[in-house]
């Protein structure tokens, strides 16, 4: 009974790290996704710039 114990121990501190864990990768990948978003408006900027700057 005692190793059941041990053992339902164990998989709930590791359920509670991997909550954690799920809970930091959601966080990362919004903050990801607000860089991209930025990235992607200063290409699009860059392009506009480049497609109105004369031909030599």
């Amino acid at each position: 009974m005692e190793d059941a114990e041990s053992e339902l121990q164990r998989l709930e501190s590791n359920h509670s790290e991997l909550l954690l864990h799920h809970e930091t990768l959601k966080k990362q990948l919004a903050f990801k996704n607000e860089q991209l978003k930025l990235f992607q408006a200063a290409v699009k900027e860059a392009q506009l710039l480049l497609d109105e700057k004369p031909s030599k």
